[in-house]
């Protein structure tokens, strides 16, 4: 079950980053093939091109333009936002499921293997903390192993200046180095399906699909975010937002899951500068008031 909802998660988030590249741009679409494609709008990615780097250039100034501006760029991207909204609240549900039926593996694996369960939990705690000696050491074993002289004018020296080492002597550093490397992460790969079988993993921190930077991402979902806000509202009972209508296709935590799900993907810095969008813009609508 695990591995069928892996799969549906995969197909969906790379289908949701084609419809992006297609619209706006980046992800696995070229520009040649967005061009062909013709579902862009060219005066809306120029607009959202401006707009980006206006606010990019100052994330502290107030305007009272500012925020009609993002409210007038919201309307313009209200069909795109209608399109995008079910893609990520199929994702959010589809990693909320994944959610629950790893911790039904987890409490089903500390029940049936304890032993081997908590091993695993160990090993890969300690391997968290102590990566970088790991690493550090895994290097130097390999160096010892075959080449000894070079590793004594490495490691066994008392000052701390770098030694001196001819260039032929530098490339077999090099090469351990790459080789010990190459043993740790094929290691850890077999480690991260081993935890996997356990349910020892959060759904939320995968990464699915990589790919290209999608253009202007921070700002395309703060707007796509105002879109979906409309059909939202917040309940004081769950201490959660929920539809604000029964028939409504859009929840909050489903939505909110699947946008921290496309994130994900990407640099941690997309999701500074979009949570920098939205904090602009409902600082220039209480400014503007």
């Amino acid at each position: 079950m695990d591995r069928l909802i892996v799969y549906t998660i995969v197909s969906e988030v790379r289908r949701f980053q084609r419809d992006y590249g297609f619209i706006i741009g980046g992800g696995t679409v070229s520009e040649e093939l967005r061009l062909k494609g013709r579902k862009h709008s060219q005066s809306l990615l120029q607009l959202l091109s401006q707009f980006d780097q206006d606010i990019s250039s100052n994330y502290q100034a107030l305007s009272p333009q500012a925020a009609k501006q993002y409210q007038l760029l919201a309307k313009q991207l209200a069909n795109i936002s209608a399109q995008f909204m079910p893609q990520l609240v199929k994702i959010g549900k589809l990693q909320l499921l994944r959610k629950l039926v790893v911790r039904q593996i987890n409490f089903a694996a500390k029940v049936e293997c304890q032993k081997y369960t908590a091993c695993l939990e160990t090993v890969n705690r300690c391997m968290l903390n102590n990566l970088v000696e790991i690493k550090e050491n895994a290097a130097r074993a390999y160096l010892e192993r075959s080449s000894a002289d070079i590793a004594a004018l490495i490691y066994n020296r008392e000052s701390d200046d770098p030694p001196e080492l001819t260039t032929a002597q530098a490339l077999v550093k090099e090469e351990k180095e790459e080789e010990s490397g190459k043993v740790l992460r094929e290691f850890m790969k077999d480690m991260t399906v081993c935890l996997e079988f356990v349910g020892h993993v959060k759904p939320q921190n995968k990464v699915y699909n990589l790919t290209r930077d999608l253009h202007h991402m921070p700002l395309v979902f703060c707007l796509v975010t105002l879109n979906a806000l409309q059909y939202l509202r917040y309940d004081s009972s769950v201490f959660s937002l929920v539809r604000a209508r029964k028939e409504m296709v859009i929840d909050g935590p489903h939505f909110i899951t699947g946008l921290l799900t496309i994130f994900k993907q990407y640099h941690n810095a997309n999701f500074r500068r979009y949570l920098m969008f939205l904090a602009n813009y409902f600082k220039n609508v209480v400014h503007s008031a």
